[in-house]
């Protein structure tokens, strides 16, 4: 329940898992995709079957909310507010660029 409670907080990085585990441990690349059945597969699946702390959304491992950012704007491009939409048009006029070529490459 304390592991539970510690992954419900807000942190950035790793600093979730270094509050039980030593950095030179878990800060490789087989510690952010460990193998089924490894322990730290097993501290994963520990933390995400854990009570959410909101009702129908599922608790996150670490990453988690990265990986899924990542699919969604692989899949449907980065989201650009007009205004930095506006000043990337102004930069290019500003050497050249017509802004109907540049917006074709978007």
């Amino acid at each position: 329940e304390l592991l539970a409670e510690a992954a419900r907080l807000k942190a950035d990085g790793n600093a979730v898992c270094a509050r039980c585990h030593l950095p030179a441990t878990f800060d490789t690349s087989a510690h952010h995709h460990p193998p089924p059945g490894s322990e730290a597969a097993r501290c994963v699946e520990f933390v995400t079957a854990s009570p959410p702390q909101v009702a129908g959304q599922p608790v996150l491992a670490p990453g988690d909310v990265e990986r899924a950012t990542r699919r969604s704007r692989l899949a449907g491009g980065i989201p650009v507010d007009d205004k930095t939409w506006a000043d990337l048009m102004d930069a290019a006029r500003s050497v050249g660029l017509e802004p109907a070529k540049v917006a074709n490459l978007a």
